[in-house]
């Protein structure tokens, strides 16, 4: 049941998600598809590309952003709404092994009884505190690298598609997939973090129940992953997309972005002035500008800037600034 952390690592494009009678639909509405970043508006009159100062400006959003998509506060209330549940209104089952929790269930609809939510599709998902990798049935793909290393986990996540109304007339709409796990690696006193958003969350009660982000970005499909070793270097891993961001007003795409910090003890191999690898910028036409970075080599390529280009025509440099990725997601998501 665990195939859906396995596309966690898989470069995805942005989903335009379905979900059954959506928050903002007519009373009389089916099956409504949400409006997405990545929907392209054939209709709409080619614009000239953006500056360069301007894509450099998307960019640096979209890193200093990055910490602050954070899935805990729809997670928090999804469990919240799960547990007043009736067995005559949903197929639930949860299977407990060492530290960690497993649950998945089925909603049956609308439901007769008043101390009971309602449940409509299906979802997947676990909590789980210090749990060792033996109690784990299948290990979350995400970590899958570091499963040599015996990382205690601890962290919850969820997928699937559900639509959960309160007797009261709350909804909560998830379609996509969240997570927020934190491992320390044993034997080597490193942490390891992987935060995942992806799809919707929406909630009748407001942007503030499951995160003011929702509301100020059109859209967020991204996976963050952050090693720090007790020697003091860190490492983060980005891919994903998010867009339009609330600034710029731009869609921006990676694919395995990795930004490295040096602790005093670390040999020097490779650049930490940029990242390794490259951004996509989405501009009001549609069309794609790229940036690529060369945080791969210690050479002269190693001056903190990147090119941006489109289809193989220079634009002009593009330099960032990396403190806020490195933070991670308390010091980062200020």
């Amino acid at each position: 049941m665990w195939w859906w952390l396995a596309l966690a690592c898989t470069p995805r494009e942005g989903p335009v998600a379905t979900v059954p009678g959506g928050p903002d639909s007519e009373a009389d509405s089916g099956e409504i598809a949400w409006p997405s970043q990545w929907s392209a508006d054939t209709g709409a009159a080619e614009a000239p590309l953006p500056e360069v100062a301007l894509v450099e400006e998307a960019l640096q959003e979209f890193l200093d952003l990055a910490w602050r998509w954070d899935p805990v506060p729809a997670l928090a209330l999804y469990r919240e709404l799960m547990s007043a549940r009736h067995e005559d209104c949903v197929d639930y089952d949860e299977v407990t092994s060492g530290g960690a929790t497993y649950f998945q269930w089925s909603g049956k609809g609308l439901c007769p009884h008043p101390e009971s939510n309602s449940f409509v599709g299906m979802s997947w998902g676990l909590t789980a505190e210090e749990a060792e990798v033996g109690d784990l049935p299948t290990w979350p793909a995400a970590l899958g690298s570091y499963l040599g290393r015996q990382p205690l986990f601890t962290g919850q996540g969820a997928q699937g598609q559900a639509n959960l109304l309160t007797p009261a007339g709350a909804r909560f709409d998830f379609s996509g997939q969240l997570m927020d796990v934190e491992a320390v690696l044993a034997g080597e006193g490193s942490l390891l973090r992987v935060r995942e958003v992806s799809g919707i969350v929406r909630s009748s009660e407001g942007c503030e129940a499951v995160g003011e982000w929702t509301c100020e970005v059109g859209g967020v499909d991204v996976l963050l992953a952050l090693v720090e070793t007790d020697k003091g270097s860190r490492r983060v891993d980005l891919t994903g997309s998010a867009g339009p961001l609330p600034e710029s007003g731009l869609t921006v795409s990676t694919t395995a972005l990795v930004v490295r910090a040096l602790g005093e003890q670390d040999m020097a191999e490779a650049c930490t002035l940029e990242p390794s690898g490259s951004f996509r910028v989405r501009t009001a036409s549609g069309a794609w500008l790229e940036v690529a970075f060369q945080g791969e080599s210690l050479g002269e390529a190693c001056d903190g800037c990147g090119l941006a280009s489109v289809e193989g025509e220079e634009l002009g440099r593009v330099c960032l600034d990396l403190e806020g990725i490195l933070a991670g997601p308390e010091e980062g998501a200020g």
